[in-house]
């Protein structure tokens, strides 16, 4: 008699992990400061990162710094590269907790197009750092990222810059926690989790445009079989389980403090419009988007200060090319293909080589020639569904959830299922003159 050999899933998640290479990822550390070091070297331990793609550098601990203090800091990271002889094998940067946030430069706060031209993200500069033009490596102001839109795996030899992403969290605690619960190929149920469009403006103005404008990516992702809901300024007290992802828009409101689960490998973007001191003051508890990463969020995108919605990421975007099965996209190639500009105002949190894996019920993973042979239509519903194939004669459907058990037989092309308490991913079997072809429909 054969024996079964159970393999946990976790060992089975772990292992995965273990076959992405981190050798060109480059931890810069501030050696100033003990939490960041600690920090560096665990994510180096955790990822088996070589010794040498530690850069420690000395600097201020202070979140935001002047434009003359981030040019030294500059070349430090810099002189490091090329002594360790990594600016050719680097494709990407990820700073830690302890190095500064925000470059302030004259005139930063005197009017509001003056901070867009001369406030900037620290590690928005450090993108384009070490780069062969000298437009890109020392811009008067901010400059069209090369990736941008690109739907190629990146690569600094081709792109020119680095793709820079940070570990950081308002305690040491929510640093390693976000360590841990990220990485490579984190198993995501589509069926199961939603994503959240956020809207936290009061002014009804902004709430329209932003409703609109919101309405259109909820569609969109819906119609690659996501669930989405638009969470407005009335619905304070809603309470969200399974969060994938989120894009929200705050407006001197911390939305995050609301009870989400965010689930493993979950991303999101935060924005805010607030120009108060609350923004722009140095301490690490003025920064809302910090806050979702104590709940358990994987990967985070935010703005340190005042910043065009135009020129901010489109996190539907992102959550497509990171949940995309073919071409895959990491953490960091999904959120930097989808930033416009460098030497800007956006951070992206996480671990940049994470990525997820959507995995399906019993294994099963719907055609992807669906749509051309037989269309189920709409899917997801309340239970009202349609079947139309062109090329086949339907003689049955058959309806039952993902253990097998049967729980709706009818030999008409239109399945109604309203009232009868069935609700669910199910498996819809259509008997056709071509032979049973399965497919997958969602009840809400």
């Amino acid at each position: 008699m054969k024996r079964r050999i159970l393999i946990p899933a976790m060992l089975f998640s772990l292992t995965l992990a273990a076959q992405t290479n981190y050798d060109d990822v480059a931890v810069i550390v501030n050696g100033n400061n003990a939490e960041s070091v600690e920090i560096g070297q665990y994510f180096k331990w955790k990822r088996n990162i070589p010794d040498k793609n530690v850069i420690k550098i000395k600097c201020t601990s202070d979140l935001e710094i002047d434009s003359i203090t981030f040019d030294g800091i500059r070349d430090q990271i810099e002189d490091s590269l090329k002594s360790k002889n990594l600016l050719n094998s680097v494709n990407y940067l990820v700073t830690v907790k302890g190095i500064p946030i925000k470059i302030k430069r004259a005139s930063c706060y005197s009017t509001v197009n003056s901070q867009f031209e001369r406030c900037n993200a620290f590690d928005s500069e450090l993108r384009s750092l070490a780069a062969a033009d000298s437009i890109l490596r020392y811009p008067y102001s901010y400059i069209f990222n090369p990736y941008f839109g690109s739907n190629e795996n990146f690569s600094r030899h081709k792109f020119g810059v680095f793709l820079v992403t940070r570990l950081d969290g308002i305690t040491k605690l929510d640093v390693i926690n976000l360590i841990n619960n990220s990485g490579p190929d984190i198993p995501l149920r589509k069926e199961n989790s939603i994503f959240i469009f956020d809207i936290g403006a009061k002014n009804s103005e902004l709430s329209d445009y932003f409703f609109r404008d919101f309405s259109e990516h909820k569609t969109e992702l819906e119609s690659l079989g996501w669930k989405a809901e638009i969470l407005s300024n009335k619905e304070e007290g809603n309470i969200y389980s399974n969060v994938a992802g989120f894009n929200a828009i705050n407006y001197r409101r911390d939305s995050i403090s609301l009870k989400w689960n965010f689930l493993p490998g979950s991303i999101g973007n935060q924005i805010d419009f607030a120009t108060s001191d609350t923004v722009i003051q140095n301490s690490y508890k003025s920064l809302p988007f910090l806050k979702a990463l104590s709940q358990g969020i994987t990967g985070i995108s935010s703005y340190p200060y005042l910043n065009f919605y135009n020129y901010s990421i489109k996190m539907k975007d992102v959550f497509e090319r990171f949940t995309h099965d073919s071409p895959s996209f990491n953490l960091a190639e999904a959120y930097h293909s989808c930033i416009k500009l460098l030497s800007w105002m956006d951070i992206v949190i996480g671990d940049p080589k994470t990525s997820v894996k959507i995995v399906y019920p019993l294994g099963l993973k719907p055609d992807e020639n669906e749509q051309s042979e037989i269309k189920v239509f709409p899917n997801p519903s309340r239970g009202h569904f349609f079947v139309n194939g062109t090329a086949f004669e339907i003689y049955g459907i058959k309806i039952s959830d993902t253990s097998g058990k049967l729980l709706f037989e009818q030999n008409s092309a239109e399945i109604n299922l309203e009232g009868l308490n069935i609700r669910g991913l199910l498996l819809l079997t259509i008997e056709t003159n071509k032979g049973p072809l399965i497919r997958k429909i969602s009840v809400e």
